[in-house]
């Protein structure tokens, strides 16, 4: 079994990832992973209004709602995926993701603003298993 990562910060560039994958020719071993990275909300001076744990579970809310239609999309291809929700600032997480074992392949969204072209330059050298970066 094949395993490729596809982690991502904003929906639209993992919905281009997610195409670039359906273009390709077809591995019925494939297990596509999808990683949702978003940023927690802090909730500083309005922490009266809004706890860490609310502040916590609306960006797990809005993270679940930009997977839902990926794996749609998977499953109506019929590859295999599971997902996950990961907190953390995009760059140094998707980094961290890169490096995981247990995959074999990483899919970049292409470069947007905070995670350039430079960042994905960075995980690409750096990832210890091929990276391709969808267009």
């Amino acid at each position: 079994m094949q395993r490729l990562l596809i982690p991502f910060a904003e929906p639209e560039g993992a919905a281009r990832a997610v195409d670039a994958l359906l273009r390709e020719p077809r591995n019925d071993t494939l297990t596509v992973h999808l990683a949702a990275v978003v940023e927690p909300l802090r909730p500083g001076k309005v922490a009266i209004f809004m706890s860490g744990a609310r502040a916590e579970s609306m960006v797990r809310e809005a993270a679940r709602r930009w997977l839902a239609p990926l794996e749609a999309k998977l499953a109506a291809a019929g590859i295999a995926f599971d997902s996950e929700v990961v907190l953390g600032a995009p760059r140094t997480t998707i980094h961290a993701l890169a490096q995981r074992a247990e995959i074999d392949r990483v899919m970049l969204p292409p470069p947007r603003i905070g995670m350039g072209r430079r960042d994905i330059e960075r995980i690409c050298d750096l990832s210890p298993h091929p990276v391709t970066v969808a267009t």
